[in-house]
């Protein structure tokens, strides 16, 4: 489980990264869309994440926020 939790956190960083890189190569054409595409990169993943373990929670105990990890 630890070493699943583990791939599932270094890939929403991979995901973040993706993304800030495609903001970087926007920032070129307009700040403003690459602002916007640098937001995206941090709140994607973070949420993407929040989301997968709200129903891995569920999956597992019925219970939203008790799980074990």
């Amino acid at each position: 489980m630890n070493l699943w939790v583990a791939i599932f956190v270094t890939s929403m960083m991979m995901l973040g990264f993706v993304i800030g890189y495609i903001a970087n190569k926007v920032y070129n054409r307009s700040v403003r869309l690459g602002f916007i595409t640098t937001l995206a990169a941090l709140i994607v993943p973070v949420c993407a994440f929040l989301i997968i373990i709200y129903f891995y929670g569920i999956y597992q105990g019925g219970h939203s926020i008790k799980f074990r990890w």
